[in-house]
């Protein structure tokens, strides 16, 4: 039994480096986005095609790690705890890779149409706020997770109503120049925005995969934020 909890102990560790490899990686897509909102100029072929390389990198991650998840399950056996733990993993990597869809699907939009100057300035301050959501996360999983559910209910829940308000801010000024716009190219810049916000969604869905490990009471007893907006 010992032997076999040491092993399980490093196969978990492993898996925790693994994992915020990817999670870091999803933040390095992210600032290269930011940095083309920042200048329409910088939104070059070379620069898409890079992005497009780390998504299918992010991909390849997704496999990897999954592989990982069933290698040591089948190996260590965990119990309890330990199986949340791989479960917590499972289930985040998901949305991961649901994140990395975000920043090319956006990164698309500004190099294959041409938006006005304003779409950039919004575009940047909806992915700026989730994006520091995210980071906060990622900071916090990559020191321990041990406090996770008192880093949920006390950072996650009111720093994510804090951006569900500002979203719907910049959305409305986003509505009122669309309502005014001529020939438009079809509203797709609409999509830049929605990916920000389940960006943001999927951060909290990954917290509150951490949380179970701990607190699996956590889905019975109800969710403290609001991933819809009214």
């Amino acid at each position: 039994m010992a032997i076999n909890y040491q092993s399980l102990k490093i196969s978990e560790k492993e898996l925790q480096n693994y994992f915020m490899s990817y999670a870091k990686h999803i933040l390095n897509m992210q600032e290269i986005l930011l940095e083309l909102l920042k200048d329409e100029k910088a939104v070059t072929p070379s620069i898409f095609k890079k992005v497009e390389t780390m998504e299918n990198k992010a991909n390849e991650f997704e496999a990897e790690i999954m592989n990982e998840c069933i290698w040591v399950i089948s190996k260590d056996m965990p119990r309890a705890n330990h199986l949340r733990f791989i479960i917590a993993i499972i289930n985040s990597i998901k949305d991961l890779e649901r994140m990395a869809d975000y920043v090319i699907a956006s990164v698309a939009i500004f190099y294959k149409s041409k938006q006005p100057k304003e779409m950039y300035r919004w575009g940047n301050q909806v992915w700026q706020k989730a994006h520091i959501l995210f980071r906060a996360a990622y900071n916090q999983l990559l020191i321990s997770t041990k406090n996770n559910g008192e880093f949920y209910r006390k950072v996650v829940v009111p720093s994510y109503n804090k951006f569900a308000k500002e979203y719907k801010n910049i959305l409305k000024q986003v509505f009122a120049y669309l309502s005014k716009a001529k020939n438009h190219p079809a509203f797709q810049i609409l999509d830049i925005f929605r990916d920000a916000e389940r960006t943001a969604s999927h951060m909290t869905n990954i917290v509150e995969n951490f949380v179970f490990i701990r607190e699996y009471m956590f889905y019975f007893e109800g969710k403290q934020h609001n991933t819809k907006f009214e």
